[in-house]
């Protein structure tokens, strides 16, 4: 989901370029920093294909995470209320990642 939004420019990629409200911040880099993420592990998938090398990009959603300890109270209290309400725990993360990883290499095996 971070990646929703982002409109990747190789020209600016810190978004200093662009007008402020556009850009929003550091929640506009990091969006584009999860496209790019996105992008990168669709490339390095293509030109690994046919190797022994499993390429994936995991977007959880929203992580219970210590992110945004630095941003004003009120966003804090938005966000955590939405990472307890929707998010997952990093163990949940990883334990998605394990899943995945072992259903594309074992197949769908119940």
């Amino acid at each position: 989901m971070g990646h929703i939004n982002a409109e990747l420019d190789l020209n600016d990629l810190m978004l200093e370029k662009r007008p402020k409200a556009f850009a929003m911040g550091n929640v506009g880099r990091y969006a584009n920093s999860k496209l790019a993420n996105m992008h990168f592990a669709r490339e390095l998938k293509q030109r690994l294909d046919g190797t022994d090398v499993f390429v994936s990009v995991l977007c959880p959603g929203m992580v219970r995470t210590k992110i945004w300890r630095h941003y004003p109270r009120h966003v804090r209290f938005a966000t955590r209320f939405h990472e307890y309400t929707w998010g997952s725990t990093l163990e949940q993360v990883i334990g998605k990642l394990l899943t995945e990883v072992m259903r594309e290499k074992m197949g769908n095996v119940a």
